[in-house]
């Protein structure tokens, strides 16, 4: 490695101040573990501010004890409350997560200037939410240039307003639901954590509505009331962050990349891609790191 390249690696872990290693280890997507695994700690063990959010259902710590957090789920832990995440007691692979460690310096003034709340869970209600932010930062540590330290405060600076836009989405939309609203409220969510992992399958409008015994017409209204989203634009952008991952990190031809993804052909994915990200997929994954969208 040259002068050069070590000394914007530095500047990369100054700007945002954790040290990054080449494995960008303090930062994860899709993270799996077994319904044994559990985080138990007095604090971050970092001196940082940790981001936690769920893609399946998990018991977390929070200021009101020990709660169930479901998918979609956020939490960003002041450096020094108490860490602890594990499975649920009826989980039987435990649980999923996405996860980022920052330095206190570039979270708590926005915590400070915007009321975000630290140390309670946000409901997002979207399992997918931080994960392009993410794999950009990690992509950026990665492969750093003179550019990764404004790409990287960009990226969070990102995932902060997402969590403060989903905090007083949810804080409105909880005072509009009716009282048969707020019944379906947690089953809806446990449906789009479903469509969101299972996004590669052909799943239909009728086959999701008839979990719930509702109309597709019902179904389909209150889904859109709730997440401000329709089914399928859901699926989609499930599948394009699944498709994204793996043209980083994948050498499958585009065929093979469209089947795993849930297309059935490989232009009609291209065609897909291309009108949700401004792309085409070969050329997406040819792009340097930091001009992709």
């Amino acid at each position: 490695m040259d002068k050069k390249i070590k000394k914007v690696d530095k500047t990369v872990k100054n700007s945002f101040g954790m040290p990054f290693l080449p494995d960008a280890e303090r930062c994860g997507i899709r993270c799996s573990h077994s319904k044994e695994f559990r985080i138990d700690r007095a604090c971050d063990p970092f001196g940082s501010v940790l981001i936690l959010h769920f893609r399946s259902a998990a018991l977390i710590r929070t200021e009101k004890g020990i709660e169930r957090a479901l998918p979609g789920d956020c939490m960003v832990h002041a450096p020094d409350f108490p860490q602890f995440h594990t499975a649920v007691p009826e989980a039987t692979v435990g649980y999923v997560n996405d996860w980022i460690h920052a330095t206190a310096d570039s979270v708590l003034p926005f915590v400070q200037d915007t009321g975000l709340p630290l140390n309670h869970l946000i409901r997002t209600r979207n399992p997918d939410l931080l994960a392009s932010e993410i794999a950009s930062i990690r992509r950026e540590c990665l492969l750093p240039d003179a550019h990764s330290p404004e790409f990287i405060r960009l990226e969070l600076m990102l995932i902060l307003r997402k969590l403060l836009r989903a905090n007083d989405q949810e804080l409105r939309l909880q005072t509009a639901f009716s009282a048969s609203e707020k019944r379906y409220y947690p089953v809806f969510c446990r449906l789009r954590a479903f469509l969101f992992q299972h996004c590669s399958e052909d799943l239909s409008l009728a086959e999701i509505s008839a979990r719930v015994n509702l109309s597709k017409e019902r179904f389909a209204a209150l889904y859109r009331k709730f997440f401000a989203s329709s089914p399928y634009s859901d699926l989609m952008d499930a599948r394009i962050i699944l498709a994204k991952s793996m043209l980083i990190s994948d050498n499958a031809s585009l065929k093979e990349i469209a089947t795993c993804c849930g297309w059935r052909d490989e232009h009609y994915f291209s065609r897909c891609f291309r009108q949700r990200c401004g792309i085409s997929p070969g050329a997406y994954r040819r792009a340097p790191s930091n001009e992709k969208p």
